[in-house]
């Protein structure tokens, strides 16, 4: 058997071709309801599971959301850090979620996403690269897994591009026109979807959210804040500074908790040539991968969900769990985001951004 996680057109299509090929599939759907809103298609999914013959269970992860997604999100606002809530609903609830479900019955598992997995001959393990249509690349969201879940991973949708598979969906008859909107989509570094400050207020303490002041980055004092969880590393602030003739938008370049302090300055202040990683987790390099450092001396592509650009550099080690990046230009890494390491188009591993290092 192989349970295949359920959530839009893609997924139903990778249920379908397993189908196609013999196997028994099992179909999970992973619902959560919270203040925030809520995410539930079991009837359409089990609807679809039912006219294609195929086994559809619903698990609801509400807990499970309140404690990594909300709550996380709150806690990274308290340290002025970049959350990544789609990234997070998917790493920490849904693929592990999945993986686990395979796990009690010694299944297979398989995903709707746009990423390739390829099974080493002779070996017990598995590659995870980039997909036949790289601008669909959807890899790094396994780089949390580490090496053993992903030898019984199964990636349908490698080789076929976005068009195609939305064809296939609708020759299975689900209309991907239909999915619904991403309840992430509307989630940033500057709100989230139906929620603002008020709603942060109800779950964060008066006495960790002071106001404050504004700094420029030579130290001097501009302004007043409204309060430190207002402010997250990389958010705009709505105001225009003007070296030379150019006129550029602030952005928030550093917060410091600890004395309410919230730094300003235009958005290139963000870039750095280094960085310090932690969480640390490999993909490539089987068991001993931890300390023999799969990319040492290699030069590694790095990618980011909430930066557009990607990134070229070495890996050195830095401490436990910790790594640093040395890159060959600077780049708009913010922290709390999380990194994923490339050679070609395998993917290593990946990380989650500490800091940047001093210029």
């Amino acid at each position: 058997m192989i349970v295949v996680g359920l959530q839009g057109y893609a997924s139903v299509v990778a249920a379908r071709i397993l189908k196609d090929q013999g196997e028994v599939v099992r179909g999970a759907h992973f619902t959560f309801r919270s203040a925030l809103g809520s995410l539930d298609e079991t009837q359409r999914l089990a609807d679809w599971c039912t006219e294609n013959e195929i086994d559809f269970i619903s698990v609801d992860v509400s807990d499970e959301f309140e404690a990594f997604v909300v709550d996380g999100f709150v806690h990274s606002v308290l340290r002025g850090q970049t959350f990544e809530p789609r990234l997070r609903w998917m790493q920490d609830i849904v693929l592990s979620k999945i993986s686990a479900i395979a796990g009690e019955t010694g299944s297979r598992w398989a995903t709707g996403h746009f990423a390739m997995s390829t099974r080493q001959i002779g070996n017990h393990g598995s590659i995870l690269s980039q997909p036949a249509e790289t601008a669909a690349d959807q890899s790094l969201d396994f780089f949390t897994l580490g090496y053993g879940s992903l030898t019984t991973l199964d990636l349908p949708l490698g080789t076929l591009t976005r068009s195609m598979v939305q064809k296939l969906a609708i020759d299975s008859g689900w209309n991907p026109s239909q999915d619904r909107r991403s309840f992430f989509q509307g989630w940033s570094s500057e709100g989230l979807p139906g929620a603002d400050a008020d709603w942060l207020a109800q779950r964060i303490p008066m006495d960790l959210r002071p106001r404050g002041i504004l700094k420029n980055l030579e130290g001097q004092v501009v302004d007043e804040h409204t309060g430190i969880h207002r402010h997250r590393v990389g958010s705009s602030m709505g105001r225009e500074v003007s070296p030379g003739e150019a006129s550029v938008v602030e952005r928030v370049i550093e917060v410091d908790p600890r004395n309410s302090v919230v730094v300003i300055g235009a958005e290139s202040a963000l870039a750095s040539l280094g960085y310090v990683l932690g969480h640390v987790r490999w993909v490539a390099g089987g068991d001993s991968a931890k300390d023999a450092l799969p990319v040492r001396g290699k030069r590694v592509v790095v990618a980011s969900e909430s930066v557009a650009s990607r990134a070229a550099g070495f890996i050195t080690p830095y401490a436990a769990d910790r790594v640093t990046l040395e890159l060959d230009a600077p780049w708009h890494a913010l922290p709390g985001s999380s990194v994923a390491f490339y050679v070609g188009k395998e993917l290593m591993g990946g990380a989650r951004v500490e800091r940047r290092l001093p210029r």
